[in-house]
């Protein structure tokens, strides 16, 4: 399968995001890619989020939100940004690969 992310909907703290500024680079990339994750993905069918989002919250007092989509077709991860441009950058590992053997 393939991955649809949509740029706009990526939590980046703050923090962040005046850091990568000040460096000249885009928290974005850190954000998606960066070695430090600390934010969990995971994958729910859309007509199901609303019942998980409520159980999440009420359950651990912890928010979560919808950043894309899964695609059937491909096995590219797409990243989608505002204006309509696309970046297939993620296409190949980055970050670290849990599943990789030694």
């Amino acid at each position: 399968v393939g991955a649809e992310i949509w740029a706009k909907d990526v939590p980046v703290g703050s923090a962040c995001l005046e850091i990568a500024a000040a460096l000249g680079v885009e928290a974005l990339d850190w954000a998606l890619s960066g070695g430090e994750d600390y934010e969990l993905l995971f994958t729910v069918p859309p007509d199901k989020f609303p019942e998980i989002e409520k159980l999440l919250s009420n359950e651990t007092g912890t928010s979560c939100q919808v950043i894309g989509k899964i695609k059937s077709t491909g096995d590219d991860i797409r990243v989608l940004f505002p204006d309509g441009k696309e970046s297939y950058e993620f296409k190949k590992q980055k970050g670290w690969d849990h599943f990789a053997r030694s």
